[in-house]
């Protein structure tokens, strides 16, 4: 309730007056004078804050006899209330009362908006004490002051008692930051590092934060107890896993820097209850690039050198490119392609008889699963056949045997590619089933004619992991086999309820070509793959492992280190992982029996190590030894001339020189680009045949900018200078997923679109359609920027085009230029193609195809356009050509026939610029 003018109000108790009574000569009380006078004041009036603007104490000199002793005042904090409370005493309080009353009285009216809530600041001891309750956590002492405060107050907005979240808040930070050792984030971990340094008794103190990087920031964290402890575990016979992975929300961000910080930690695996994992090597970092963390992981491995040469035979890691390869950069000093390559003749070649040792990288199988499960729903909505082809894959993740592997691969192509429901898919959905059930008697017999087809030549037109990988290839002759055996096989009329060619699609473009990675083929002894194998497959050993460690070590760093808090300086991170790593590292050497003298021990260094090379510098000798100046500053006794040479002529003989020699061309042919060669035999044949005037041959690239490009940048391949009114076709060919051909034939007089695969494939005629499609787009966007009106009337519509097929995996270029010479050798009319398709064809044909680019390549490079083929661009133009150079292949191209604006020319000119072939 509110006080009434005249009202009285107990004040402070004979104790309190003391401690805030005026000193001799002071007009004033001393501090804490208004949150004792506050305290009182509540008692009567629970529903107000106030703030005490004023106050006056006589002094005993005074000459006003009759004034007041003691005059305050105080305002009410609520937004909108003009309320004053006047506090005053007429007579100077003396020692013997033991009750100290003071009159209050009001001056306006109160006025308190709802839902508005008001407290008074916590200041001088209050605020010590709330700073040293808030340990126990914000929240936590927010709602238990919040229950001890009267209904009445809280429902008057008054939060002086418990404060608002705010206020505690900031006490919280004040407390943090009084504890900091510099308010720099780079000077208190220096600072830190300092103090770990000189704070400890044994080896560990000689460092744990080994490195320190600003911009981008990273810290590397590793003892030399840590790397001991791995050293006593690599010397056992076991074979010894690390588990490496990365979590967020420990660290905050550094000023100025926008990325988000990392944890990594490098961690040793848990033996079971009470034995928990413990980490070796950490990292925090906000650049999660792979130079960050190769530097981290070979900073770490040449330490580990010193103390050991054996290797860490396997590390675990998550589905993160980043990390898989730092690893093999750190630990094998190869490159993914490499690893892939090396993992596949560990496997095959029969000529090693001792494989070298490496360390396996693998993907952790929860992850993976993850990860293929979601993509398997992406391609269909049963969630029965997402789920049956996770349960196949499982059995593809746990194969030990590359022949095991093939075969239930084969299986799923079967029973995933098949539309309908034949002999064969039931056989292979049983072989499956028992596979899923781990009841089949799986039979693994080497086959030599599997492993030529294994060994077959690659597809060079990828440059993806996946596309250059063997295993690729190895699993794509599988596929091929089974759609082979799936034409084969009788139509029915009962639908196979599998059907999804998608899952299959997905293994191949991203998960059978990393297979080594992910599977348990690489896990174990890797001589198993060099011994003569049984009917039968024995008793396998481990076939997947998991990153369940490190989770464990992330549990236990968040809630049982941190104790939930999120977003800690980077100093106070590492203090308190430091703190701990102490004790854990005597818990590790007592549950597993290790000698407690590691602790003291220190990493020597070792001359002999080859990763460890440094700069050397040559002593520098005194120059008092000699007072003569540098030979080439004194005349020479004799001048000195260069040796003569006597001269030999050499006789010439033309029918051995390298340039007519036939083979040496076709060498350096095949050297260049696909594109080039495919393009240049398109314009060829076109020649031979007169069909320029009728067909228009259009650039590959500007191809499959139609069909697959970004439809904003579309407006820059729109051809302004091209009437295709003028012809009655267009042939081209596009690149689809950076290593297959296919050849793109439009037909005017027809109304079709013709996308050909070289390849056979059931999606021909959707694949047409889509492609007529983009052809009417494509027209109606040359309508809207240049206004050309040819074509755009015309209903494109796809249709498919009989032609022979490949029958190995590289051969889809030569047959694109065949198929394509028979459409102009039959045109108008549609191409009947039979032409063979087999290897020995194949071969003879691409040195046909070579030969005949080389007699028709009259084109000079250097003084003619790329683009247009000719010295002066086609149409009208300005009187001034305008060339531009490609500083990666050096072709030449017309600043115009590029549609090139004169911001882009300039800007050309003056840095580096790479053609649409090479960028």
């Amino acid at each position: 309730m509110a006080i009434t003018t005249g009202g009285a109000m107990q004040g402070p108790r004979s104790k309190q007056w003391t401690k805030i009574k005026p000193k001799p000569g002071r007009k004033n009380l001393n501090p804490p004078w208004t949150d004792i006078f506050y305290h009182e004041f509540l008692k009567q009036n629970p529903s107000c804050t106030l703030s005490f603007k004023y106050q006056h104490v006589k002094t005993g000199h005074s000459r006003k006899k009759k004034s007041l002793f003691f005059h305050a005042s105080a305002r009410r904090t609520f937004d909108g209330c003009k309320a004053v409370y006047i506090f005053t005493k007429k007579s100077k309080p003396q020692s013997t009362d033991k009750k100290i009353c003071f009159k209050v009285r009001r001056q306006g009216e109160v006025k308190h908006l709802k839902q508005q809530q008001k407290c008074r600041p916590a200041k001088y001891l209050r605020r010590g004490a709330i700073a040293k309750a808030l340990s126990a956590g914000v929240s936590n002492y927010y709602y238990n002051m919040l229950t001890k405060t009267p209904t009445q107050e809280v429902l008057a907005g008054n939060m002086s008692r418990s404060l608002t979240k705010d206020v505690l808040k900031k006490i919280s930070s004040e407390v943090r930051k009084s504890s900091r050792l510099h308010n720099g984030m780079m000077l208190e971990l220096m600072l830190t590092q300092k103090i770990i340094k000189q704070s400890g008794s044994h080896a560990a103190s000689n460092g744990y934060l080994q490195s320190l990087q600003i911009d981008p920031f990273a810290v590397h964290l590793y003892t030399e107890s840590g790397i001991q402890i791995l050293t006593k575990h690599l010397k056992k016979s076991a074979p010894i896993t690390l588990h490496l992975d990365a979590t967020g929300s420990v660290v905050q961000k550094i000023p100025d820097q926008d990325k988000r910080v990392l944890y990594y930690a490098l961690v040793l695996p848990g033996m079971g209850k009470d034995k928990p994992p413990l980490p070796v090597a950490e990292l925090i970092s906000n650049s999660h690039s792979i130079p960050t963390i190769s530097y981290w992981l070979m900073e770490f491995r040449r330490k580990l050198c010193y103390a050991t040469k054996r290797r860490i035979a396997q590390i675990e890691t998550d589905h993160s490119w980043a990390l898989i390869n730092s690893v093999l950069l750190s630990f094998n000093k190869e490159n993914i392609s490499v690893y892939l390559d090396r993992a596949f003749e560990s496997i095959y070649s029969s000529t090693l008889q001792k494989i070298p040792a490496f360390t396996v990288v693998h993907i952790c199988s929860a992850h993976i699963m993850k990860t293929v499960a979601q993509a398997f729903g992406k391609k269909t909505a049963d969630k029965g056949i997402k789920e049956y082809a996770s349960f196949t894959f499982a059995c593809l993740l746990n194969c030990t045997a590359m022949d095991e592997a093939l075969d239930i691969f084969y299986h799923m192509c079967v029973v995933f590619k098949a539309e309908d429901d034949t002999p064969l898919v039931k056989s292979s959905k049983t072989y499956l089933n028992k596979c899923i059930l781990q009841t089949q008697d799986t039979k693994v017999e080497e086959s030599e004619a599997h492993t030529a087809e294994t060994k077959c030549s690659r597809d060079s037109g990828s440059n993806s992991v996946v596309g250059k990988s063997p295993f690729t290839q190895a699993f794509q002759v599988k596929c091929d086999q089974a759609e082979c055996d799936i034409l084969s096989e009788d139509v029915t009329s009962v639908k196979n309820q599998f059907f999804c060619s998608g899952i299959i699609e997905v293994l191949l473009e991203s998960y059978m070509g990393i297979f080594p990675l992910w599977s348990g083929v690489l896990l174990g002894d890797l001589m198993r793959h060099r011994k003569v194998r049984s009917c039968k497959i024995e008793a396998k050993g481990k076939t997947r492992e998991t990153n369940c460690h490190v989770e464990l070590w992330f549990g236990l760093v968040k809630h049982s280190i941190l104790q939930k808090r999120k977003f800690l300086r980077p100093a106070e991170f590492v203090s308190k992982m430091f703190a701990s790593i102490q004790g854990r590292y005597l818990e590790h050497i007592n549950k597993h029996n290790l000698p407690l003298d590691i602790l003291e021990k220190k990493v020597s260094g070792c001359t002999n190590t080859g990763d460890d090379q440094q700069e050397q510098w040559a002593k520098r000798e005194s120059s008092s030894h000699s007072r003569t100046k540098s030979k080439y500053f004194n005349p020479p006794a004799k001048l000195p001339m260069p040796k003569t040479k006597k001269i030999q002529h050499k006789k010439i003989n033309s029918t051995k020189e390298n340039l007519g020699d036939k083979d040496a061309q076709l060498t350096r042919l095949w050297g260049r680009k696909d594109t080039e060669v495919i393009e240049g035999l398109f314009h060829v044949a076109a020649h031979k045949l007169n069909i320029l005037s009728k067909i228009y041959i259009l650039n590959h690239y500007t191809a499959g900018a139609i069909l697959f490009g970004d439809r904003t940048q579309l407006s820059h391949y729109s051809l302004p200078k091209v009437n295709l009114s003028n012809y009655q076709a267009v042939l081209s060919f596009v690149l689809v997923n950076n290593n297959h051909w296919k050849m793109l034939y439009i037909n005017a007089a027809r109304s079709m679109v013709y996308l050909v695969d070289p390849a056979p494939s059931k999606l021909e005629l959707q694949h047409s359609e889509d492609a007529a499609k983009k052809i009417q787009e494509f027209l109606k966007m040359r309508r809207t920027c240049h206004g050309k009106t040819d074509w755009v009337d015309i209903k494109w519509k796809g249709e498919l085009m009989s032609h022979p097929v490949q029958q190995d995996g590289h051969s889809c270029g030569v047959i694109v230029v065949k198929m394509a010479k028979s459409v102009m050798e039959s045109f108008p009319k549609i191409p009947r193609m039979t032409f063979g398709t087999s290897k020995k064809e194949m071969a003879n044909e691409r040195r046909a195809l070579g030969l005949e680019v080389l007699e028709a390549s009259i084109f000079d490079e250097h003084t003619n356009c790329a683009m247009c083929a000719t010295f002066k661009p086609p149409g009208s133009g300005p009187g001034i050509t305008n060339w531009v150079q490609c500083d990666e292949c050096e072709r030449w191209f017309h600043a115009q026939c590029l549609c090139m604006k004169n911001a882009e020319f300039e800007k050309a000119k003056g840095g580096m610029w790479n053609c649409v072939l090479c960028e």
